[in-house]
């Protein structure tokens, strides 16, 4: 007896082999991947709010783990590598497969308060997913229990597989949409539970092929047969897509969310919140724009005029503010008469003065621009250029973060005011987007 004590206490003294110290980074990088891109699942298929409901669902994984290793601590010491390879290899499919059947839950989380059953529906969501992390929280906590005297070694094995795949999966989801990027965390695991296999079973070459062929086989259905998600019906993206004649044009994905671009001919899209029944024209052809499901928004069509887009001047946002038509021509004397030139430059003039400040000042005026500025935010800018003043330049600032451009408010006429802006609006080109033209 007291030999065999000895000998498990030289067992826990020895640092844990190389191949499952890797294998345990494998499962760490994936454990951590996987939470992590739960939250993007769940944001694009239900809501962002319980996006984060993965982290409790990660930590009671890792309990109810925790709990089964301290139980069953002797038996599954004996059995370490086996215990591993299956747990890891359990963690790759269950990842995937957990996922896959919680999207046919039927949870509705606007019925949850008054429908009795939509609590139980979103527990077996937990359970659903709580199985993956259980499995992989077995793995990690195994080796820690079984190398315990070599903890330092074990920890730096499980911190920096969980910090790769971290950064890993970010950098994937640029790559690759989130479900075939869970058949690479799938994978992953499953590598792990190979490359134990590998190194301690006689006859592991078969079950590491097996592994192998079912990490592949995730990957392709994930990111093929099997890549769609089942957003709720009641996301915005889902009920528009149930108008007559709409079809998705473009749907592109990244760690910031999942971009969808529709178009619906039968029935055009006219997004203009607060538009004024005043309004002497509608909306330009629009197509809308989601993010995760949600988020409704519209791409204009654009033909290099300002005139489609005066309908801007109808809404609400536009209410409090409105000029009257300037004379670029006028402008382009009051800017020189004013001497804004000393300072700026405006695109495409090439017989202003050139700038004298000391120092030069970053602000090129006009040119191409991604939004459209309206009349209110020139004139703020000409009226109270501090307003917008941001230590980001500081070139641009003098004491107290204020612009250097000084008081214009005395020194101009309003007429002078209106013929500036458009004079600025003149010679601004407003960028069109691919999707849109």
């Amino acid at each position: 007896m007291t030999g065999t004590l000895h000998a498990s206490e030289a067992e826990r003294a020895a640092a844990p082999p190389l191949t499952l110290g890797l294998a345990l980074s494998l499962v760490s990088a994936a454990a951590l991947a996987y939470e992590i891109l739960l939250t993007r699942l769940f944001s694009i298929t239900q809501w962002h709010h319980f996006a984060y409901m993965m982290i409790s669902v990660a930590l009671l994984g890792y309990g109810a783990a925790g709990s089964c290793v301290t139980v069953l601590r002797s038996r599954l010491e004996r059995q370490l590598e086996t215990v591993f390879t299956w747990s890891a290899a359990l963690f790759g499919a269950t990842a995937a497969v957990s996922f896959f059947i919680a999207q046919y839950v039927p949870f509705n989380a606007l019925e949850f308060l008054w429908d009795w059953s939509q609590p139980f529906w979103l527990l077996v969501i937990y359970l659903l997913l709580l199985v993956p992390f259980f499995f992989a929280a077995v793995c990690v906590c195994l080796v820690f229990t079984r190398f315990v005297a070599r903890a330092g070694r074990v920890y730096s094995f499980d911190i920096l597989g969980a910090a790769g795949g971290c950064l890993g999966l970010v950098a994937l989801l640029f790559a690759v949409p989130p479900l075939a990027a869970l058949g690479w965390v799938s994978a992953s695991a499953l590598a792990a539970a190979t490359l134990v296999s590998l190194s301690t079973r006689p006859r592991a070459p078969m079950a590491a092929a097996q592994f192998v062929l079912l990490g592949l086989a995730l990957i392709w259905a994930l990111s093929g047969p099997l890549g769609a998600l089942r957003i709720s019906p009641y996301k915005e993206l889902s009920q528009t897509l149930q108008v007559m004649g709409t079809r998705t044009l473009a749907q592109t994905s990244s760690p910031l969310g999942l971009l969808t671009v529709v178009e619906s001919p039968d029935v055009p899209f006219r997004y203009a919140p607060g538009l004024s029944l005043s309004a002497p024209s509608e909306p330009p052809a629009q197509l809308a724009l989601f993010t995760d499901g949600e988020g409704l928004n519209a791409i204009v069509r654009y033909d290099g005029t300002r005139k489609p887009l005066a309908y801007l001047d109808y809404l609400t946002s536009a209410a409090g503010f409105h000029l009257p038509d300037g004379d670029p021509v006028r402008g382009h004397a009051a800017f020189v008469e004013l001497r804004c030139h000393a300072c700026h430059t405006v695109a495409g003039v090439t017989d202003l003065p050139r700038p004298v400040a000391d120092p030069p000042l970053p602000f090129d005026l006009g040119g191409r621009s991604a939004i459209v500025r309206t009349d209110g935010e020139l004139v703020t800018a000409i009226l109270e250029p501090s307003h917008r003043v941001t230590m980001t330049s500081p070139a641009s600032v003098q004491a107290g973060h204020l612009s250097r451009m000084g008081d214009f408010t005395e020194a101009m006429t309003v007429r002078q005011l209106i013929d500036l802006v458009a004079f600025v609006h003149a010679h601004t080109e407003v960028q069109t987007m691919a999707a849109a033209r």
